[in-house]
């Protein structure tokens, strides 16, 4: 099939290839075809981009020809006649055929241009359409560029790099940076003047595979100035499509408002379940480079010269500056965030393990938050937390089962750096958390196996502390968090001091062989009592010999329990002859508790308490035990924790 030009009446032989389409063919009249193809879309794409598309449309044959029936059924190619427009040689860089049936087709392996005659023409061959269904209604669309001098570095003070890829909050996202340098040197083979030139637009190239469900896959995008403002946001639509993948317009920058030092920042967002490798951006194989990890890239602006942008004026046409190039997905680590722990208004607890009777363990622990101390630094003690990293015991690497943030289980990750295992629980702000709360409970869930009874691993200190890191202040700009503090856990129960009696007293839970744990709360109608069950528990497995090693022999010789309200009485069972003494905001029991036995406490409160008026629902009560490695030495030991109920229940 061809355009409209026909040879004179009666000229149906060689004399016709003088003219349109400058081959021998058995007919050239457009009467003897069964087709015709009708334009249906003339529109700009990008600001040097047009795409045209025809439609064919079955009219039948008016004349008699032996070409009738053969193209009825086979339409292999199609030329266009680009009169004297020779300078539009290569300017044809993408041709898609839609057939009635929805396949939609790449020719652009079919696009030729011929310049040799005495008019150019451009043509797409092997369509390989068979058949009246698949011609009729089918659609051809090319696009085609406008004049723009395409160029590379060193012709260009532009540059454009990908920085890293990260995954967050159910999203991968990739951060790329547009900049510029210092020195240029205009293109010898090119008369433009494109090392000052202004940007307008950004182009990347996407995998053709993502071609039609692009926006599917790349969800949404931010554009930021120099200053971290944002030029645009929003979710990718039709108006980032473009011929090589995504685009982005914008309005014009120059290279004095992107100085060197100074650069803008796209972040593209992508759905994992389409791709999910934040080292790699599916970019499709690259146009210049024949090496995986390249990717292609394309920029826009005007020509600039002597600091006077150049426009068309007169008639004349001013062709725009295309910089194209390929960035490589291999980033430098970049690392920004702040990593002092006093800068951070959050504090890990101290930990211990409770056995369950499925054979697994959980840890107990507590993120505390909104410190009252007057910290030196204002950078990071509004931060949110995010993330938490805790460095583990080898032992436990392939034993972890769970993780659980405010009664919430949370995604969570096992890895290692520097040959130091870690468990790093993520996406903490997803998880509703009571505005103002400042004790957060979190709990590391494990499976029976493991060669250790200690989860946190050795740190830096030697102690049987844990390591962690708080993650939070994400940077959408540099894609990082801006605060990481990084510390050992300690204990924050916020009881009276410790007596004190001529030397320290080792308030660390992990250093006792004895924990506290909440059972049962229960409301006797008849005597108008609430009995609160606490179970005084003995393990050694549990103490860590850290601080004071000497507390992991310790005996027990009295608890003080935190209570949201006063206690009346207090027993335990067995009985050991158990007095108490109500203090503010709390009772101390002290008893023949003795060493390496397990004791239950009952506290009574005057009428009906509810459990959320005897401790706070989120940790259990706080409590403190007071003991020594003999019956007559002084309180040297005061492991200080909370009651961490996992289960317990209120009754009536």
């Amino acid at each position: 099939m061809g355009d409209h030009y026909l040879p004179e009446e009666g000229n149906t032989d060689t004399a016709a290839l003088a003219v349109f389409p400058y081959c021998r063919c058995d007919e050239y009249r457009c009467a003897g075809g069964p087709y015709e193809v009708v334009p249906t879309v003339v529109e700009n794409v990008t600001a040097d981009t047009m795409r045209m598309c025809w439609k064919f449309v079955y009219k039948g044959c008016q004349i008699n020809s032996p070409c009738c029936q053969k193209q009825i059924d086979d339409v292999d190619k199609i030329e266009f006649d680009s009169g004297t427009s020779f300078q539009c040689d290569k300017t044809v860089v993408d041709a898609k055929l839609l057939l009635p049936s929805g396949e939609l087709r790449n020719e652009k392996g079919g696009i030729q241009f011929d310049t040799e005659f005495a008019t150019a023409k451009f043509r797409i061959a092997k369509l390989e359409m068979l058949g009246r269904a698949n011609i009729e209604g089918a659609v051809l669309c090319i696009n085609t560029v406008c004049d723009c001098a395409s160029i590379f570095e060193p012709n260009t003070r532009w540059r454009f790099n990908w920085r890293d890829g990260v995954e967050h909050e159910g999203s991968v996202i990739y951060r790329y940076t547009v900049s510029t340098v210092p020195e240029c040197t205009e293109a010898s083979y090119r008369n433009a003047y494109c090392c000052d030139s202004t940007l307008d637009e950004i182009e990347i190239a996407i995998d053709p595979a993502y071609e039609v469900n692009y926006w599917q896959v790349f969800t949404y995008f931010y554009l930021y100035d120099t200053d971290g403002t944002i030029m645009q946001q929003g979710t990718i639509s039709t108006q980032q499509k473009s011929l090589l993948g995504l685009i982005w317009r914008f309005a014009e920058k120059t290279v004095e408002q992107v100085p060197f030092g100074q650069e803008l920042t796209l972040t593209l967002y992508t759905n994992p379940s389409y791709w999910n490798n934040t080292n790699a951006f599916p970019c499709g194989p690259s146009m210049f480079v024949n090496e995986s990890g390249v990717c292609d890239y394309q920029l826009h602006g005007s020509q600039v010269r002597d600091g006077v942008k150049l426009e068309d004026s007169l008639g004349q046409n001013i062709a725009a500056c295309c910089p194209q190039g390929v960035y490589v997905e291999k980033p430098d680590e970049l690392c920004g965030c702040v990593d002092n722990k006093l800068d951070s208004p959050y504090r890990l607890t101290a930990y211990h393990p409770v056995s369950s009777p499925d054979d697994t363990t959980t840890f107990l622990m507590e993120v505390v938050g909104d410190l009252d101390e007057t910290l030196p630094s204002v950078d990071c003690t509004t931060s949110d937390l995010d993330a938490i990293r805790i460095y583990i015991s080898p032992a436990y690497k392939y034993f972890i089962t769970g993780a659980v943030y405010m009664g919430v289980s949370v995604n969570y990750t096992i890895g290692s750096d520097s040959g130091r295992d870690w468990i790093q629980l993520h996406d903490l702000l997803l998880v509703p958390t009571p505005k103002g709360a400042k004790v957060r409970s979190l709990r590391i869930l494990t499976s029976s196996g493991a060669a250790s009874p200690y989860l946190c691993g050795a740190n830096g200190a030697g102690t049987a502390l844990c390591e962690y890191v708080f993650y939070g202040m994400w940077d959408a700009v540099l894609l990082d968090y801006a605060c990481c503090a990084h510390g050992l856990s300690e204990t924050t129960a916020p009881l009276p001091p410790a007596a004190v009696e001529g030397h320290q007293c080792d308030t660390n839970a992990q250093n006792s062989p004895y924990h506290v744990e909440l059972g049962t709360i229960t409301y006797d109608q008849a005597a108008d009592q609430t009995y609160a069950l606490m179970h005084v528990k003995y393990a050694t497995a549990g103490c860590v010999a850290g601080g004071d090693a000497s507390c992991c022999g310790s005996d027990l010789k009295a608890v003080y329990f935190a209570t949201l309200s006063p206690v009346v009485s207090a027993s335990t069972s067995p009985d050991v002859g158990a007095s108490f003494v109500a203090m503010s905001g709390g009772v101390n029991v002290t008893a023949g508790f003795g060493a390496g036995t397990n004791v239950n406490v009952v506290l009574v409160f005057g009428g009906s308490v509810g459990s959320d008026e005897v401790c706070p629902a989120a940790t259990g009560c706080s409590y403190r035990l007071y003991g020594g490695t003999s019956f007559n030495r002084a309180y040297c030991c005061c492991a200080t924790d909370y009651t961490w109920s996992p289960a317990y229940t209120w009754s009536s």
